[in-house]
């Protein structure tokens, strides 16, 4: 049975299966791009609880959502499965990675930058608007500001991926966008500040990749094919077969599809390439013994600064730091060092009303005492006890103060780890084993979360807390990086300097599995500006084919 040939088949649909669809179609390629998420156009974003209970993905357990959290025993990550990858739920933070932070990579800064500038004219980063009404008032960005001035760190407002408004020098929260047509045919709006980036735009205030990217390489002509989870990968003569299990179809039973390519292109992010090759080390005998290095969390770590005060009329009171009202990251307070691990970058965060919600509902015992006395008086109305009708003292305390959770301030803070993680495919009992100690970290993270305690401690804070797995000596990341790291020979990278596999010609990697280190800020810039910069070989190897 004859099955489907392209010149080229991308695995993957983030940062950098994106730009490698658009730019190897641009030149005449024949492309088809696999991605094992579904769609997600702006307004199917999962918000109500039943929707959230299904926004996870475990095919085996007939789970196709957004979602998809791995747990190691000591490192947490989170990535997304949808067409545009990560781009659905990051915080939309489009940094360059710092030039003098290339130290130990085998490419340099200005190696990037004509790529970084490419992707740009297409992302579109924009800084927020803080000088303007109603942006403005993003309390959480002017604490960021104030905490970072206490402890002695140079604040600035952060790149975005976000459209705010047609006009950008008075962009207006929620107007009709003015933006070329997308796959999804639909309309986009400006940001409305509802802080619910991390869990998809319903509004299409996002730039993200289906948007753009994956939008002209669809006019161009590329195949996207979603629902389509790669399984299995096998070099053959002149090129390689890509299986994969199509999720598509109601049926219960699998439905597998081969394709063929003379070209291949793996941009399933760093766990996903990375156990994807793993899985299938049998059929790669030559790859380099670098496979599964490297491995990184971008030194992502989670903290809050719970019950901000400030001072007002000389008395201390709990500042309103509105966690939840404007995009989760508007700027970055970074510190620069000689010192490596010394290098971080601590940024506002934010709370969706979704979950403040959620966090007041786990006040259990106040949840029944509220309750307890607006029934109360409720009652006591009802049969005349007590005469006076206006119930809405009792109902308005019944909802709850929320003090707790408004005046709280999340951070994240991220920077130069050890990159020093390993990951193992177990043959005994056939899963993938992860090891990323904190241990060797720890100069890093000490220095971090010190500063981030010092922060807290400007803002009047009454309880500095990490995120819950710290407690259990395990690190958590939104950002996992490395895996098929780029080296200058076979014994330091699994990919060369442009992002070809050692050992397999046409073969090539191009996602943040490629890293050979921490990235320092947001990874998402530098990976689409890597893979831009692999694009170019790419077409220069199919044009001499």
């Amino acid at each position: 049975m004859a099955i489907d040939s392209f010149d080229v088949i991308i695995v993957g649909s983030g940062f950098g299966g994106s730009v490698m669809a658009y730019n190897l179609a641009s030149a005449g390629m024949k492309v088809c791009l696999l991605e094992r998420g579904k769609a997600y156009p702006p307004g199917s974003f999962p918000r109500s609880p039943d929707q959230m209970k299904n926004a996870f993905w475990q095919p085996d357990k007939e789970l196709f959502g957004l979602y998809d959290f791995w747990s190691f025993k000591d490192s947490d990550a989170i990535t997304s499965s949808g067409l545009g990858g990560g781009s659905l739920i990051y915080a939309n933070v489009l940094l360059r990675k710092d030039a003098q932070w290339f130290d130990g990579w085998p490419v340099e800064y200005c190696d990037l930058i004509p790529h970084y500038e490419r992707v740009e004219k297409v992302l579109k980063p924009t800084k927020y608007p803080f000088d303007k009404t109603p942006y403005d008032q993003t309390v959480k960005t002017a604490v960021l500001k104030d905490a970072a001035t206490n402890v002695g760190l140079p604040f600035e407002l952060v790149p975005l991926a976000i459209t705010f408004g047609n006009d950008e020098e008075n962009p207006v929260p929620g107007e009709q966008l003015n933006t070329p047509p997308n796959l999804h045919g639909v309309n986009r709006y400006g940001c409305r500040l509802c802080g619910e980036c991390y869990m998809g735009c319903n509004f299409g205030s996002k730039n993200t990749l289906d948007l753009n990217y994956l939008t002209m390489a669809k006019e161009l002509g590329v195949e996207i094919r979603t629902l389509a989870e790669v399984s299995q990968l096998q070099p053959i003569d002149g090129g390689y077969v890509v299986t994969y299990t199509s999720h598509v179809s109601k049926s219960t039973e699998a439905v597998s599809i081969a394709l063929s390519s003379k070209f291949l292109v793996l941009a399933a992010g760093s766990l996903g390439t990375t156990s994807l090759l793993l899985n299938n080390q049998q059929w790669f005998p030559n790859i380099s013994k670098a496979l599964g290095t490297k491995l990184s969390g971008n030194g992502d770590l989670l903290t809050v600064a719970i019950g901000c005060q400030e001072t007002v009329d000389g008395k201390l009171k709990k500042r309103n730091v509105k966690p939840y009202f404007g995009p989760v990251i508007t700027g970055a307070a970074r510190n620069t060092s000689d010192d490596k691990q010394a290098r971080f970058y601590i940024e506002d965060w934010s709370y969706t009303t979704i979950i403040i919600w959620l966090l007041e509902t786990l006040n259990a015992n106040g949840l029944k005492l509220r309750w307890f006395k607006m029934f109360t008086a409720y009652i006591r109305s009802l049969f005349g006890v007590h005469r006076n009708v206006d119930l809405s003292a009792h109902v308005s305390e019944f909802l709850g103060v929320a003090d707790g959770c408004v005046s709280s301030f999340p951070m994240v803070g991220m920077g130069m780890d050890e990159s020093d993680g390993v990951m193992a495919y177990d043959p005994k009992t056939k899963s993938l084993n992860l090891r990323m100690p904190r241990k060797t970290s720890e100069k890093f993270f000490d220095g971090v979360r010190a500063k981030m305690k010092l922060m807290s401690e400007s803002l009047n804070a009454g309880l500095f807390l990490d995120y819950p797995s710290w407690y259990l000596s395990k690190t958590v990341t939104v950002h996992p990086l490395g895996g098929c790291p780029m080296g200058a020979t076979w014994e330091s990278g699994v990919v060369d300097t442009h992002g070809e596999v050692y050992n397999y010609p046409n073969m090539f990697i191009a996602d943040g599995s490629v890293m050979p280190g921490a990235i320092g800020p947001n990874p998402s810039l530098t990976i689409a500006a890597v893979a831009d910069r692999f694009s170019e070989r790419v077409i220069e190897n199919w044009r001499k084919a």
